[in-house]
């Protein structure tokens, strides 16, 4: 598990759940990274548990994303902003 810490615009906890030669994966976590953004990766390659937990929600796809434990959806990367 990698931690990335930078400032955010409240005290918010983020977790973006990715799995191994995920592009969109990579490309959220790099604009994260650019907008100062602070989030924990949980790799699901790695990860049995976190994988089998977003099987059960019902999520599929990657990358994930859960701010202050609840999943929200997004389409572009912008749209994670409004969460903030």
């Amino acid at each position: 598990m990698r931690h990335f810490v930078a400032k955010t615009r409240r005290s918010i906890r983020m977790k973006v759940y990715t799995k191994d030669l995920c592009g969109r994966c990579q490309f959220l976590k790099q604009w994260l990274t650019m907008k100062q953004i602070d989030f924990e990766e949980i790799n699901i390659s790695h990860d049995e548990e976190a994988r089998q937990f977003l099987l059960d929600s019902g999520r599929k796809a990657l990358p994930q994303v859960m701010i202050d434990e609840k999943f929200i959806d997004f389409v572009e990367f912008n749209d994670i902003l409004e969460y903030l």
